[in-house]
């Protein structure tokens, strides 16, 4: 590079100033040239041009020798220990030496020394001294400033000489002279203007390099602004901007890394840098401060520092190597823990919504990695499971991770484990053989008899002409049947309380087995009279009995499924499975094959020749989710899989040719869950769902999708879900839920049309399975404002209500004995009084009630009052109304003394009479046998708007000194 353009760069570079650059092209182009090197060893020496910007300048403008370069930077060269040959010539010129970082007014050609050892003119300029400058720094006619260099010889030299000895000789001393006194002042004045040249020049430059590298910072050039801020903190540290430059310097590092790729762990790691390098400074806090008194830097931070935790946080989430997710999980923390400390981002700047989801996507990570922690520990335990040949235990290992993760229900690798355990566990289920005769003889009580009270309500003479078997229910943990046609109560067992829907099984022979929870055992039960034929104790809780043939097959969920002979309830052993057994199983038409649902994933097909397992079938499903038993129709076997939150999958399995479950062939999804059990007729099924779909199906014989077909179909009606019981019978589907429905099925309009009925019972809730006898409908109803149960009739012909009967109602208080009159009085919730006399006794049935019509809206009678002489009081806090039973009164026994208020409290008996406190305060006395008020109430200080909630009277002493408290 030539002179000229060496120095047209350095200008560029803002490096020197236009009259350096100026004096410098002039000397340049004198007689004897200076080249490149030589001008860039002088600017470096003289402090103008800093060695960083050297360096710089030697890497990307100027090349030369290894010595070369190390005598431009006054560095000693390789291999030598002694200065460089133009160091020594400028320690003999430093007493000419300008004051450093003077201006350009002030260059001297000895400054311009010889060009840099190793260039090609380093010989030629060595020695380079410009006389006609050097002049210019002699002061008047005195001595030369430049005496400290070799004198020439000359006459002047000697003439100079003998005048100094002449003075001598005549006393006087050479400093006398006004010259050198006004010399020495003007030199004075030269290291003055030296020094404030030096402070304006410098202080020039420093402003322009950090002007420079803040308007790159600003332009998004941070490569380029961190050299600049970098020279500038290194060359001009104690700067009144250096605290800005520092803190832009690794503000300015920080952004290169965020937005320059997506090495986020990396930006972390330079942030934690700057950070603890720039916490301290002040214009960390102060600088660009904004109205709210929050810096630039701070403001920059926090959303740099929101970018890196969003960045991270999209790379743990979408990273599968565990180490990764690990490390990018911490490195997330490390950056919400900053973002929270204040001193760092304040309240203010923290950008919460998209932290938030910052954390969000943390939580799903973490539980992510956690799941497929527990899956792989899981799947290792299922392994060692199956290896020792106990497909039990992993079951056990899948139904703890389903439970702590249900989202891996359909897990690819979770299913092939789970086909691998049912391959295992096929070998594994057997019949154990295990005779046992049942036992004959009633369990021990002490209970001596048992009284059942009915309230029956005929509706309709032409019902008592129906015959047939009667009907048996089960309600609030026991056994009622009634007879068909009139609804009379024939007899009540109870059977204890759970919470499985294990309904009462008729037998052909006229019997009714079932299961008793009280007394864990099956019982059969003659259907007339309700006395024992057999009981078999069993293990487990136990499901809805199923007829194969002589035999009945009990799932239980101690995980057996037990055969008992249906005539005599001998049991002649079990099968035992891996996983609990909830629902009854199907048997196909020819009676040869058994399948059973297990409570989850797989359906069991068993042969009833020796009850040996033909195959197991995954089928996927969750625990519990299947709730109806499975139906099994022409080559198909049906499962309602509620694998939804709020659907249902009613699903198809076709059947091999030995008849085991091979695949699933078709589905149909519905809205709503299937709870209830499937009703079918022939080749057709129906399905409803709790939110009140129904769909009526028909199978086919293909094993394709034409397997399935809907024929008729109800859209969902409610958002609040319940239980829907339904029944097909000839050709219309009925539904019970919240009401009674009949809905035509009507395949060509793929619609299920509603039909008219003389009782709907809307808002009572059905919770039993519909039955029909004939052409009667049963069904079992709660009703929505009374207590207990109503099983009713209806005519399925003409859609009348024929009959009903109140059932499992809770009496109202303790009974009013009559050992006299051998008769109890007892008075039920409902309202209703029972008068239990010698015949009732020895039916063990009072179906015949006395009541009154009362008012809907009546709290139930909770309190009853034993007045004597058989007499009752039944009254409830918050009724209107005390209802009187006189035995004496044939024409009306039953009768109500209407209250001014609500009753407040229990009544108590006070002579012959009967106490009520009302919630208004007053308290009246009535007669127990007429019912009419005596004399006037009690009144306390009355207090508008108050209620009174007053305690049960007490009565002490007796006879007419008997007291009131």
């Amino acid at each position: 590079m030539t002179s000229e353009g060496f120095i047209d760069d350095l200008e560029r570079r803002r490096l020197i100033s236009a009259t350096v650059a100026r004096q410098l092209r002039a000397k340049a182009q004198g007689e004897r040239r200076i080249d490149a090197a030589g001008i860039l060893k002088y600017l470096v020496q003289k402090g103008i041009v800093s060695r960083e910007s050297a360096t710089d300048i030697l890497k990307t403008a100027l090349v030369v020798g290894d010595d070369a370069k190390a005598s431009i930077l006054g560095e000693p060269a390789a291999g030598r220990d002694d200065p460089p040959p133009g160091k020594r010539l400028q320690s003999a010129l430093d007493p000419l030496a300008p004051v450093e970082g003077r201006g350009a007014d002030a260059i001297d050609a000895d400054d311009l020394f010889a060009p840099a050892q190793g260039t090609s003119s380093a010989k030629a300029t060595s020695n380079l001294i410009d006389e006609e400058i050097v002049d210019t720094y002699r002061v008047g006619k005195g001595r030369d400033v430049a005496d400290a260099a070799p004198q020439r010889k000359g006459k002047k030299f000697k003439q100079r000489k003998k005048s100094r000895h002449a003075a001598r000789e005549k006393g006087k001393s050479e400093w006398d002279s006004p010259l050198v006194l006004v010399g020495g002042a003007g030199l004075a004045l030269l290291v003055v203007a030296g020094v404030v040249l030096y402070y304006l020049l410098t202080r020039e430059n420093a402003d322009l390099v950090l002007k420079e590298a803040n308007q790159q910072f600003k332009s998004g050039a941070y490569t380029q602004a961190i050299g600049g801020y970098e020279r500038f903190v290194q060359t001009w540290p104690s700067h009144e901007d250096a605290s800005q430059a520092r803190v832009r310097l690794g503000m300015a590092k920080i952004r290169r890394d965020v937005e320059g790729g997506t090495d986020y762990a990396g930006a972390l790691a330079t942030t934690q840098a700057v950070i603890e390098q720039i916490e301290d400074e002040p214009a960390f806090t102060s600088d660009g401060a904004d109205d709210r008194g929050l810096s630039e830097a701070k403001r920059d931070l926090s959303e740099l520092l929101t970018r890196i935790a969003e960045g991270l946080s999209q790379q743990a989430d979408a990273a599968t190597d565990s180490q990764i997710i690990n490390q990018r999980v911490e490195q997330i923390e490390t950056v919400l823990a900053l973002t929270a400390n204040t001193k760092y981002v304040p309240e203010l700047l923290r950008q919460g919504e998209r932290l938030g989801a910052v954390r969000e996507t943390l939580e799903r990570v973490l539980q992510r990695q956690e799941r497929a922690d527990d899956l792989a520990a899981a799947l290792a335990a299922m392994d060692q499971a199956i290896a020792g040949g106990d497909p039990a235990a992993a079951f056990a290992a899948r139904a703890a991770l389903i439970d702590k993760h249900p989202v891996l229900i359909d897990d690819q690798q979770l299913a092939e484990k789970v086909r691998a355990i049912a391959q295992a566990e096929q070998t594994l289920i057997k019949f154990v053989a295990e005779a046992k005769p049942a036992m004959t003889e009633a369990p021990a009580t002490p209970v001596v008899a048992e009284i059942a009270l009915a309230e029956r309500r005929e509706a309709a003479a032409a019902a008592a002409s129906s015959g047939g078997a009667p009907l048996v229910v089960k309600a609030d943990g026991a056994l009622y049947a009634f007879h068909p046609g009139d609804g009379a109560l024939l007899w009540r067992r109870f059977v204890g309380l759970d919470n499985s829907r294990s309904y009462p099984l008729a037998l052909a022979d006229g019997n009714v087995v079932g299961a008793d929870a009280a007394r864990g055992e099956l019982a059969c039960l003659d259907s007339q009279t309700g006395k024992l034929i057999w009981r078999q104790p069993l293990e487990g809780q136990l499901a809805t009995p199923l007829l194969g043939g002589d035999k009945l097959f009990v799932a239980s969920d101690a995980g057996k499924l037990y055969v008992v002979e249906a005539a005599n309830g001998a049991l002649a052993g079990y099968v035992e499975f891996t996983q609990p057994l909830r629902l009854t199983p199907a048997i196909n038409d020819a009676g040869d094959r058994l399948y059973v649902v297990g409570e989850h994933s797989n359906v069991y097909t068993l042969s009833t020749r020796g009850f040996a397992c033909l195959g197991v079938f995954y089928a996927g499903h969750s625990a519990g989710s299947v709730t109806a038993p499975p139906l099994q129709l022409l080559n198909k076997l049906v499962i309602a899989d509620n694998s939804g939150a709020e659907t249902c999958q009613v699903r198809v399995l076709s059947l091999d040719a030995q008849g085991a479950v091979a695949k699933e062939v078709a589905s149909h999804r519905l809205v709503g869950l299937v709870t209830t059990p499937l009703p079918k007729a022939a080749r057709r099924f129906a399905a409803v769902t709790t939110r009140g779909q129904a769909v009526v199906f028909e199978a086919g014989a293909s094993d394709d999708a034409s397997a399935l077909t809907a024929l008729a179909t109800r859209e969902p009606e409610n958002r609040e879900q319940s239980a829907h019981f339904s029944l097909l019978h000839e050709g219309a589907l009925w539904v019970a839920s919240q009401q009674l429905a009949q809905l035509a099925v009507s395949p060509s309009g793929g619609q299920l049309v509603a039909r008219g009925l003389d009782r709907d019972y809307r808002g009572d809730a059905f919770d039993y399975p519909l039955q029909v006898a004939g052409s009667v409908l049963l069904h079992v109803r709660r009703p929505a404002a009374r207590p207990g149960v109503v099983v009713g009739a209806t005519d399925a012909a003409t859609n009348r209500n024929l009959w009903e009967t109140g059932v499992a109602v809770p009496p109202a208080g303790a009974p009013a004995v009559d050992a006299q009159a051998l008769q109890i009085t007892v008075g039920a919730s409902s309202g209703a009084v029972f008068s239990v006399d010698r015949e009732a006794m020895t039916r063990r049935i009072q179906d015949r009630a006395h009541r009154i019509e009362l008012p809907g809206d009546l709290p139930l009678m909770t309190h009853s009052l034993d007045l004597g002489q058989g007499r009752l009081a039944v009254g409830g806090v918050g009724a209107t109304q005390l209802l009187l039973f006189r035995p004496e009164d044939v024409q009306q026994p039953l009768t109500a003394i209407t209250l001014p208020s609500p009753l407040s409290c229990p009544p108590v008996a006070w002579g012959d009479g009967l106490v009520a406190a009302t919630d208004i305060g007053q308290v009246f006395l009535y007669d127990a046998t007429s019912g009419l008020q005596r004399g006037a109430p009690f009144q306390p200080e009355i207090v508008p708007g108050e209620r009174y909630r007053w305690l049960k009277p007490a009565v002490y002493g007796a006879g007419p000194e008997a007291r009131l408290v």
